[in-house]
């Protein structure tokens, strides 16, 4: 039996069939380029929900997502801002479209949804982002010592490991972005290593970073180099706040005060410390 035809992301040029007529392939490559940014560039981030593509599957079965503050907050058909179509017109066309909407575009991706794209679209990506749930014991308490466990035991291995296939599955990878969602019934979405004492950001990051160094082992260079860590809140609106729970309107002033982006740089400044 022979092996099934494989999708080919390979430059190769296409001929016209009608010389006399004009085409896309007749403007100048910069023209080309330019028009396949406006095409392919999305607001947002791209989630596919494909369930095992053929190795010929052009088609991508996606939804526009909102990543950080780009795009809706509701999901949008891939199909209403992309022409997938343009991908399919020739072989020429689909190979230099691909990597524009592949590679320079952000994948949101499920750890176990790897299948959602054909396999020749894989190595073009170089973005990708998926989402871990923090859980209630990193952010619901003031205590350090059960968030401390909960990292070095629970959540930091998941994350690596997730990480890993990650980047087993997408060899071009150059961002690979961990979302730590919060717990939308949870009071609080600062975590207790980082202490409001008054000191500055850039304290609060520093001393954030040294207490991830203890508790965030990463031998991999590979990862090293392209893992980012970033806490994906709830949409405004969807904070969900007992009005039982005692303290409630002064821990809500309290983090009006933090900027949850100290989280990535702390972070980061994490896997640059010595």
């Amino acid at each position: 039996m022979s092996p099934s035809p494989v999708l080919s992301t390979t430059w190769a040029p296409s001929n016209k069939e009608n010389a006399q007529h004009l085409s896309i392939l007749d403007l100048p490559q910069e023209l080309r380029d330019l028009i396949y940014s406006y095409t392919f560039h999305v607001h947002g981030a791209i989630m596919p929900y494909g369930n095992n593509p053929s190795p010929m599957d052009y088609t991508l079965r996606a939804f526009i997502v909102r990543h950080k503050t780009h795009g809706e907050n509701r999901r949008i058909s891939v199909y209403k801002h992309i022409s997938i179509g343009l991908l399919q017109t020739c072989r020429q066309l689909h190979a230099e479209c691909a990597p524009v909407l592949y590679g320079d575009n952000i994948f949101r991706v499920g750890v176990n949804s790897f299948n959602d794209l054909a396999l020749a679209y894989h190595q073009l990506i170089r973005h990708v982002t998926f989402s871990t749930d923090a859980g209630d014991d990193m952010f619901d308490t003031n205590n350090v010592g059960p968030v401390s466990h909960s990292w070095k035991s629970y959540f930091w291995p998941q994350v690596v490991d997730s990480a890993q296939k990650m980047v087993l599955q997408f060899p071009n990878i150059k961002s690979l972005t961990v979302l730590v969602r919060i717990m939308e019934r949870s009071t609080r979405w600062r975590p207790a290593f980082f202490i409001m004492d008054g000191g500055s950001a850039e304290s609060r990051v520093e001393r954030a970073a040294e207490w991830m160094r203890e508790r965030c082992e990463l031998e991999d260079d590979r990862l090293r180099d392209c893992l980012h860590l970033e806490l994906d809140m709830p949409l405004p609106g969807n904070y969900i706040v007992p009005h039982s729970s005692k303290g409630a309107k002064v821990r809500l002033l309290e983090q009006e005060e933090w900027d949850r982006a100290e989280f990535g740089h702390a972070f980061e400044l994490m896997k640059v410390l010595d």
